[in-house]
């Protein structure tokens, strides 16, 4: 997923990299009707909605690090061209942490 986004991808380290499926979440829709709880309810309304998800966690090389404003930047814009949308981005110091809907 990071060599499709980040250019210098060989400074990145990749923490994680999870991508699930339709399956997986609809087992979770299904354990999470047998909950009785309000808020497990409220979630899985939204859930619903969710086809597919992907999460990456990548640690950056300095190289990298220097431009965090120029890199999320370029960042944002790949994943605007396949049609997703920045709904949430958090930065702290030396950590950017960004969601994206389709």
């Amino acid at each position: 997923m990071a060599s499709a986004i980040l250019e210098g991808s060989e400074n990145v380290d990749t923490k994680i990299e999870l991508k699930i499926g339709e399956v997986p979440i609809l087992i979770a829709k299904t354990i999470a009707g047998f909950v009785d709880d309000s808020e497990v309810k409220e979630a899985r309304e939204y859930a619903d909605f969710v086809r597919q998800v992907e999460l990456g966690v990548y640690r950056l090389g300095h190289r990298l690090e220097r431009d965090l404003e120029a890199l999320d930047r370029s960042v944002i814009a790949k994943i605007e061209k396949w049609g997703l949308g920045l709904v949430v981005k958090v930065r702290k110091e030396r950590e950017l942490v960004m969601v994206f809907l389709s």
